[in-house]
């Protein structure tokens, strides 16, 4: 190989590498909700059901929106995709948990 090749070559694997690495970090909604106990809501009135089901519901958008920026920063750096891993998990539990108390108000309210 040429030398003045090499540096076109490595700039090549450094690129396909970093497409690889951008398709690590999932959209907010190709996660899917973690498994959550009903425990906690079994005695829960309606209105403290509905009170909850607000606060999970703005804590699983913020969630979303900490993955979105992360796939956006993934995208611009590829070399961060380590940091997804963490928001991943959260979103799934805040979307687990907003299932589980929409479930309990379609239940009983």
């Amino acid at each position: 190989m040429i030398r003045s090749q090499t540096p076109h070559l490595l700039a090549a694997i450094a690129l396909s590498f970093a497409i690889v690495i951008t398709g690590c970090a999932r959209r907010p909604q190709d996660i899917p909700p973690a498994e959550v106990s009903e425990t906690r809501y079994r005695n829960l009135s309606c209105d403290q059901l509905f009170r909850r089901e607000e606060i999970v519901k703005a804590q699983r958008l913020d969630v979303e929106r900490q993955q979105s920026f992360t796939r956006l920063i993934n995208t611009l750096v590829p070399f961060t995709m380590l940091a997804d891993l963490a928001h991943e998990e959260q979103v799934a539990e805040a979307k687990g948990e907003h299932a589980v108390v929409k479930r309990k108000i379609e239940e009983r309210c």
